[in-house]
């Protein structure tokens, strides 16, 4: 099979005279070919998302008032049924022509369109593929949308799929079993030298496929069997990695030289005081923010989630209020991974190295180790502050919940087990001693 590079984006067509704007998916693929194919929607540009090449949730565009929820749907039938076509020719090792490949399209499309139903429109096939990574990428392709995956999972998907390529790239579905799934965890230990935490998530993944590829009918084995194996270490808790209220003024307050510095900082703050996902920092626009509270739909749960704005995080905002950026963002945006390696440094300067051990395994080893507390930073630390410090403060559970979208109890319960240490530590200042005074009368 020979892959077809390719870049694929929806975009809307700027007509004079209209409100609203044709929807059109161009396509870049190959050797410099480029075809374009129209979705029959229209969309108010004000409430399109360019970001997300998505129409805003809740809204409705043109004079027929088309809910944005079908549009979305025809956009996300329209990307599986162009990535379907795209995997029929590299199964031929050919390189289509845009009429063709337009053809090859529309066959699918109305394929999906029609009465019959099977296969499902989620997943294709298995005839149209003949390695386990092929159906992986359709996996992805197919769910990415229909589940509302975030970049933080995509980059787990790619990470899992890396690792199953290097220990076998020719792999078909019909491959895996019981032993297939234990030598691939010998593989990622011994060979590849991943912690147990890091296997455990990519046999999660793997896990979810393959119900995908039940649910799809073009998988019939007892696969959950197959995960009944142990590996020690995977229920670590990292809440204990969060910064105590003296530690967090410290990086408040401290002087920066560098603009790259200061812009992490606040951003890495107004998680803190806060408790939202990163996601969704970096989706907040300014019509989200009030003068009491921060009002959005949550990128990972699509629940509606209002968080009181304490003065640390209003004054954040405030900072940024006169200037400008793509999206009408209320924050500057800065990569994930670009703001855990600079606030790992801004952290560094102010002195936060009090040291964390580690306890991990690999395979059956134990490894203990030891790291200053600036090396453990990173955007999900700024949640676990917001946490532990409002648990502190005696702010309900239930009502931190509300927050930060954690959905059970047991989910915030090593957090309380945190606080409640801290108030003893508080308490036990009481037992110093009293000075020598006369008793009362």
């Amino acid at each position: 099979m020979i892959p077809i590079k390719r870049t694929c984006h929806f975009l809307l067509d700027t007509q004079r005279g209209w409100d609203t704007y044709k929807i059109r998916y161009r396509i870049r693929y190959g050797r410099g070919y480029v075809t374009n194919i129209f979705i029959g929607h229209r969309a108010d540009p004000r409430k399109w998302s360019r970001e997300l090449e998505r129409c805003l949730k809740n809204t409705t565009h043109g004079e027929e008032r088309t809910p944005a929820a079908a549009i979305n749907r025809s956009i996300q039938l329209a990307e599986e049924s162009l990535a379907v076509a795209f995997s029929y020719y590299e199964d031929l090792e050919r390189l289509p022509t845009p009429d063709e490949l337009k053809a090859k399209y529309t066959e699918i499309l109305s394929s999906r369109l029609g009465i019959e139903l099977e296969p499902s429109p989620s997943a294709p096939p298995q005839g149209q593929y003949s390695r386990l990574l092929d159906l992986w990428d359709a996996y992805v392709a197919a769910d990415l949308i229909r589940r509302g995956w975030g970049d933080r999972h995509l980059a787990n998907l790619r990470t899992s799929r890396m690792h199953l390529e290097k220990y076998k790239a020719g792999a078909t579905l019909d491959d895996i079993d019981e032993r297939w799934v234990i030598d691939l965890v010998s593989y990622l230990s011994r060979k590849r030298g991943l912690k147990n935490v890091s296997i455990d998530k990519t046999l999660r993944l793997l896990k979810s496929f393959l119900r995908w590829a039940t649910k799809a009918g073009i998988y019939s084995k007892d696969y959950q069997r197959f995960f009944e194996l142990r590996l020690k270490g995977t229920d670590t808790d990292r809440s204990n990695v969060y910064l105590t209220w003296g530690e967090l003024s410290k990086i408040y307050t401290m002087r920066l030289a560098l603009h790259s510095e200061r812009v992490a900082r606040d951003l890495f703050c107004f998680l803190c005081f806060t408790g939202v996902r990163y996601g969704d920092l970096q989706r907040l626009q300014r019509k989200d923010v009030t003068a009491k509270s921060i009002r959005f739909f949550s990128q990972k749960t699509d629940s509606y989630t209002v968080i009181p704005l304490n003065d640390y995080a209003r004054d954040i905002l405030h900072r940024y209020k006169k200037e400008v950026f793509d999206g009408d963002r209320a924050l500057p945006p800065m990569a994930e991974q670009r703001l855990n390696r600079i606030i790992k440094s801004v952290a560094e300067q102010a002195g936060i190295d009090t040291p964390i051990t580690r306890l991990r395994y690999s395979g059956a080893d134990r490894l203990e180790e030891t790291y200053p507390k600036h090396a453990l930073l990173s955007s999900h630390v700024g949640r676990h502050t917001f946490v532990v410090t409002a648990l502190t403060l005696g702010i309900p559970s239930e009502v931190i919940r509300k927050y930060t979208g954690h959905k059970t109890e047991a989910t915030i319960r090593p957090y309380i087990a945190i606080a409640d240490q801290l108030k003893a530590q508080e308490m036990a200042k009481f037992n110093r001693p009293l000075h020598n005074v006369p008793a009362d009368d």
